[in-house]
Order: structure tokens, then C-alpha cells, then sequence
């Protein structure tokens, strides 16, 4: 019985034994990795991006390599390339690092601080229930001339981000917003910009726009010549756009008011073979007057 018990006592000696010299012979390391921001990104080796080494889901997190120097990236992929990560609105640029040294049985800290390479620009709108209105924005380049136009999102409950693919990165843009209203029964867009609005990576930008249209109270004074001038049809055109056949029932004494978008603003009325052509500068909320002879 004795002699069983020693056999037994052995047995579970060697087996655990075994066990612990399993675990210490190990000869992996550890990449201990801590970054900022947080997101779901993959981790890669080598250039190798057929497959990830790890997940990132937390702002430590421990993989266990083979000794040896690595080159590891932390991102995502499109077509199976390096590529930018949108993270809480912000585009950040794929991270790589090289000569990664790795030790049996030592941890390697590894802190990482995702690159920005985009900022956002918000646009709030007075009114603050603001609905449907376009926003697109051009990037001041070194000539002087604006780049490309961008897309941006529609202003829904008076806010509007960007969604351009890209981002908006670092630079000075003139921003626009596009307003719809009704001139002489029909739909047109009045702008309102701003220009020299900066935008730095990685921040926020925040911008009002005030549309409310103001007032065109518009007069118009034919001159001898020109028979039943209030009484035919007139046609009003706002920053050449196209004209807008007016019932001659619309005017009060020759006039009418059109809401329009604070700024600068070319009227134009014809009637007939004949018309009349003036600038004026709208504030929102405030109604302008303007006379115009058609001569």
C-alpha cells in the first residue's frame, strides 16, 4: 500500500513537473501594446496583410510573438493595402513601426498614437430647425484659386459634418451653404459663404450661418414708351438665374417683396424687349429696397 502511494506521489511529481517546464520552456515574448484612440483595428507583421496577428478592442492589449525584429502595423485595409481609419468622425493614418525587437520570455512595450489627418467641420444654422439645405465647401490652394468643390452633408435640424470620403483636412476653405425658396411661383437656390474658415487635423471646427433670407422689396419704374407696363407680365431673374414670369396681379404699385440670402445680389426685370439691371446687398433678416427703371 505504502509503495503504491509512493508510485502514485511520483507519478503526479513528474506529471506536474512537465507541465510547469511546458510553460516556462515557452520561448515566445510579448508585445504589450497601448494606444490612443481606441477602435477595432487589426494587427500586422512584416507587411504581411493576408492575415492579423491580432485585434486591438481595448487600450492595452497583449500579443505573443517568436523572438525576433518585426515591422508591425495597426490599421485597416482596403483591397488588401494600408489605408486610413475613421474614428469618432476623424480619419487616422495607418501606423507602422520597424525594428520591433522581441525577447523570449520579455514583454516589449509598444505605445501608439494614431496620426490625424483629417478635422471636422460643423456648420450650425440659424434657425436652429434649419431642414434641407446644401453645404459644400472648396479648399484655398497655394495660387489662390479654390480647389474642387466637396460634397458635404445636408443640413438636417439646423447641423450639418462632414462626410466627404477624405475627410476635410488641414487648410483654409470658403464654405457654402445652398438655400431653396420660392421666387415668382417657382423653386431657386440662394448661397450664403464664408470664406478663410480653418480647419486643423484632428480638431473641430464649428461655423453659424444666419438663413433667414432677408427682404427685396422690389420697385420697378417704366419709363414713357413702354404701354401697360404694370399691367403685362414681368419676368425677375436673381444672380442669373433663370427668369420667373410674374403675374402683373403680384405687384402692389409697381412692387413686390422677394426673400433672398444675405449678400450680394444681381436683380435683373424684363418686360418685353425692355429692362432694368441693379446689385444690391441683402442682410438676413432685414428687408431691402430697391428701385429699378425699365427702360
Amino acid at each position: 500500500m505504502k509503495k503504491g502511494f509512493i508510485f502514485i506521489l511520483i507519478f503526479v511529481l513528474l506529471f506536474l513537473s512537465s507541465c510547469k517546464k511546458e510553460v516556462v520552456g515557452v520561448n515566445d515574448g510579448v508585445l504589450q501594446i497601448k494606444i490612443s484612440p481606441i477602435s477595432n483595428l487589426n494587427v500586422y507583421k512584416d507587411n504581411d496583410y493576408n492575415s492579423n496577428i491580432g485585434t486591438i478592442t481595448q487600450k492595452n492589449t497583449i500579443i505573443t510573438l517568436a523572438p525576433g525584429t518585426y515591422t508591425i502595423g495597426i490599421g485597416s485595409l482596403n483591397s488588401n493595402a494600408p489605408t486610413t481609419t475613421i474614428i469618432n468622425g476623424y480619419n487616422y493614418s495607418f501606423y507602422e513601426k520597424e525594428n520591433i525587437k522581441i525577447e523570449s520570455g520579455k514583454a516589449k512595450k509598444l505605445n501608439v498614437k494614431l496620426k490625424p489627418v483629417s478635422g471636422i467641420l460643423k456648420i450650425e444654422t440659424n434657425p436652429s430647425d434649419a431642414n434641407n439645405l446644401k453645404v459644400f465647401a472648396y479648399k484655398l490652394k497655394k495660387d489662390g484659386n479654390y480647389d474642387i468643390e466637396l460634397s458635404l452633408n445636408n443640413i438636417s435640424n439646423g447641423i450639418s459634418t462632414n462626410n466627404y470620403s477624405q475627410g476635410i483636412v488641414k487648410g483654409s476653405y470658403k464654405v457654402k451653404v445652398e438655400n431653396k425658396i420660392k421666387i415668382g411661383g417657382q423653386y431657386t437656390y440662394f448661397n450664403i459663404s464664408q470664406e478663410g474658415v480653418k480647419v486643423d487635423n484632428g480638431k473641430e471646427t464649428k461655423i453659424k450661418f444666419n438663413v433667414n433670407p432677408g427682404g427685396l422689396n422690389l420697385y420697378f419704374k417704366c419709363l414713357p414708351g413702354i404701354d401697360n407696363c404694370y399691367l403685362i407680365k414681368k419676368n425677375i431673374s436673381v444672380d442669373d438665374n433663370a427668369f420667373f414670369g410674374e403675374d402683373p396681379s403680384q405687384f402692389s404699385a409697381g412692387s413686390k417683396i422677394y426673400p433672398l440670402g444675405e449678400g450680394q445680389h444681381k436683380i435683373k426685370i424684363k418686360i418685353g424687349d425692355y429692362e432694368g439691371e441693379k446689385n444690391v446687398n441683402i442682410k438676413a433678416d432685414h428687408n431691402k429696397s430697391l428701385d429699378i427703371k425699365v427702360i
